[in-house]
């Protein structure tokens, strides 16, 4: 009731379950992956309603924000560099040792 109050008091339409759902889920994914716009994509390509375009890119650049700031170590940070990786050993050999000639 009160959001039905709320809407009708801003001029925005009053959202079904639904579109709160997709909305959220943009979200999460925005969050997950530091990515909002990929996950506002999604939402729309997935439903075809640009109407759920604008509500899920906001929530997911919120909740990428978020967790930036919450949680810098976690996500593409935590990832380590291309040069930083070592390919891993193969028959008991190290990854770096030279074969004599």
């Amino acid at each position: 009731q009160a959001a039905a109050g709320i809407s009708l008091l801003l001029g925005v339409p009053e959202a079904l379950p639904a579109e709160l759902i997709l909305t959220g889920a943009a979200s999460v994914l925005g969050a997950v992956l530091s990515s909002p716009l990929t996950s506002a994509l999604l939402v729309f390509d997935l439903t075809h309603n640009a109407r759920l375009l604008l509500p899920s890119l906001l929530a997911a650049t919120i909740a990428s924000a978020l967790t930036d700031e919450l949680a810098p170590e976690s996500g593409q940070a935590a990832l380590p560099l291309a040069g930083d990786r070592q390919p891993p050993a193969v028959d008991g050999l190290a990854p770096t040792a030279k074969r004599p000639r």
